[in-house]
């Protein structure tokens, strides 16, 4: 989903600037995602948002990992919350499955 990922650049350049908060940044990116999904199949999508100050040891949500096919997009804010050595990730996801399955985010 690179179109997605450009197109939600700007949500993750708001949140680096304290311009949105991460659940208004996400909610935004999850618009979009949902916009561009397939609406043609039975497919979800979810969004995440973490703050983490390692990123190359983010995990993925358990959903992610369980899911065999997906469409991912990922938008990093660097310095989130004005700290140097954090970034806020946003992800979401299109995922096969329905909006009734439980959402196992642990």
């Amino acid at each position: 989903m690179f179109e997605l990922e450009e197109m939600a650049a700007d949500d993750g350049l708001a949140l680096e600037k304290g311009e949105c908060d991460a659940d208004s940044a996400l909610h935004r990116m999850l618009k979009k995602t949902l916009w561009k999904a397939d609406h043609g199949g039975s497919t979800v999508v979810r969004g995440w948002f973490i703050a983490t100050n390692q990123l190359d040891q983010t995990g993925f949500p358990p959903p992610l990992l369980k899911s065999r096919v997906m469409r991912v997009a990922v938008v990093v804010a660097r310095h989130y919350k004005g700290d140097p050595d954090t970034y806020g990730v946003l992800l979401t996801a299109e995922l096969q499955g329905d909006s009734i399955d439980p959402i196992d985010n642990r």
